[in-house]
């Protein structure tokens, strides 16, 4: 839940040109799954190679530095480098102390254990006959770690603006950060360099939003960082995803997740077991800290955070946080990315969720949508410059399409009685194009449900509805979904699912 890709080890045969492997160290790595799902990526960090019937060598990365410093009695040494290592690998820090050196003394051994370690060491385990090669591999995530990060000014900036400056400045292997929410929280800046960007970031996100929810973070293929508010605990008795007996996920519709997605930052609960468990003791939704697949077995364990994780904030900053709320106002999910390179199509698919609270959206601050309500209600799930009534609550969120591109959209909605109704009507999910210059721009395509459905269930009814959009090449354009009520009762949405689907090429004969 912080950081997105963490490991992956990858095994295969070795065949005669085994040792050339070693030239992919730190080279960009995807894995894809079923359906040609990218379902992991990050880069190589370590190889080994079997030699002889129980030894492996290899290469690794993790005591590779190429640029030093050392702290001495009075001072700190000039930094020395190798330009060779750093093209090769990137630039990976480390600050050394030797408290009672000169600077003579510290700058020996500056020199000493960068010839030492600029190149990525030798790698030696005892294989006990396997013959296969080893890729170790990390996310992206973690090269945060491989820069220190100083700034000397000491004014008091919104956290997550800090992220982003970090990213910048630190995240040599980063496209750039993308803030889908912000913390409503300001600290001082300054840092003095002795901690790398990944451990300042790691604060910032501790230190959590003014909602008293944790920020968390993901990076995609892109390798652009995401950074997000954790989503608010659902309902007891509308849990996001169910943990089954098998140890397998599904959805509050039935479908059940592949175990190679390794779904995480995501409430789920544990199916076929009573809310009360006795006494005080109550089955809620757990958080997914972590899920880690195993391709041999085909099974995916997953991890939940506990209640200090989940709630989390940081003591370092000493500041008093005003307008706390109890954080119950929505929240957002990250969208989950994947390229399906298989398809000559190239799609890139976003999707994302809304579900329970209509704090943000509904008309009145209610959480039911009223009859009649003919205007309906308004839920931006594209541009970000659309305000209030943003897909997980709050203003601003959300994806800006992107100009001159072709996207096809889903939405499923499903709703359930409100506190009058309904006992006919209809109720439609209208998905509409955005224009910047327009407010609302063309209609796309929408889908209408009768009240009361053709057969009773605990959610009802399903809508889905279809559009094709090509979005202008010169105006910022997005998209909103309306679901409009014209029953003779109050509806509220139980769940809200957006699929978009980039199309990036197109095939002459399709």
């Amino acid at each position: 839940m912080i950081g997105g890709p963490l490991s992956a080890t990858i095994t295969g045969s070795a065949g005669a040109d085994k040792f050339d492997l070693l030239q992919l160290l730190r080279a960009p790595v995807e894995i894809y799954g079923e359906g040609s799902k990218l379902v992991w990526w990050g880069f190589v960090d370590n190889i080994t190679a079997p030699n002889g019937p129980k030894q492996s060598i290899g290469l690794g990365l993790d005591e590779m530095y190429n640029y030093i410093t050392v702290a001495y009695a009075d001072g700190e040494t000039a930094a020395n480098s190798d330009t060779n290592s750093i093209n090769e690998y990137g630039q990976k820090e480390a600050r050394l102390t030797s408290g009672d050196a000169t600077q003579a003394e510290g700058e020996q051994t500056r020199d000493l254990y960068l010839a030492d370690h600029k190149e990525a060491p030798q790698e030696f385990r005892y294989t006990g006959g396997a013959q296969e090669i080893e890729l170790g591999c990390y996310g992206w995530y973690s090269t945060l770690g491989w820069k220190y990060y100083t700034n000397t000014s000491s004014t008091n900036i919104e956290n997550t603006t800090q992220i982003s400056a970090i990213v910048t400045d630190a995240g040599q292997f980063f496209a750039g950060s993308v803030i889908e929410n912000t913390a409503g929280i300001t600290s001082n800046q300054y840092r003095d360099g002795h901690g790398t960007a990944l451990t300042y970031i790691n604060q910032l996100l501790n230190a959590g939003t003014s909602n008293v929810r944790p920020l968390l973070a993901t990076v995609d293929k892109d390798r652009y960082l995401h950074v997000y508010e954790r989503s608010a605990e659902p309902p007891n008795n509308k849990p996001r995803l169910l943990w089954r007996g098998d140890g397998r996920l599904e959805t509050a519709l039935g479908e059940i997740i592949s175990d190679q997605e390794c779904r995480v930052a995501e409430w789920m609960k544990v199916k076929d077991v009573p809310d009360n468990l006795g006494g005080f003791s109550t089955l809620r939704s757990v958080f997914i800290e972590q899920a880690e697949y195993n391709a041999r077995e085909d099974r995916t364990v997953y991890s939940p955070a506990n209640a200090y994780q989940q709630i989390r904030l940081a003591k370092y900053l000493a500041q008093t946080i005003s307008g706390q709320s109890d954080g119950s106002g929505g929240g957002y999910t990250p969208p989950i990315f994947w390229t399906p390179e298989a398809d000559p199509l190239k799609l890139d698919i976003l999707t994302s969720y809304y579900q329970d609270t209509l704090t943000d959206i509904a008309s009145g601050a209610s959480v039911y949508i009223n009859t009649p309500s003919i205007t309906g209600t308004q839920i931006n799930t594209g541009n970000t410059g659309l305000v209030q009534g943003s897909l997980g609550g709050g203003a601003k969120t959300g994806w800006r399409s992107e100009r001159n591109k072709d996207y096809i959209v889903f939405a499923q909605l499903r709703t359930e009685p409100g506190t009058s109704g309904p006992t006919s009507g209809l109720v439609n999910l209208v998905i509409y194009d955005w224009r910047e210059t327009s407010d609302v721009g063309g209609f796309s395509g929408q889908a209408i449900g009768p009240y009361p459905p053709a057969t009773t269930s605990p959610e009802y009814p399903t809508i889905l509805a279809s559009a094709f959009s090509h979005t202008s090449a010169t105006i910022d354009s997005g998209f909103i979904f309306r679901v409009i009520n014209n029953t003779d009762g109050d509806i509220r949405i139980s769940e809200l699912r957006s699929t978009f689907i980039k199309i990036f090429s197109r095939v002459a004969s399709t």
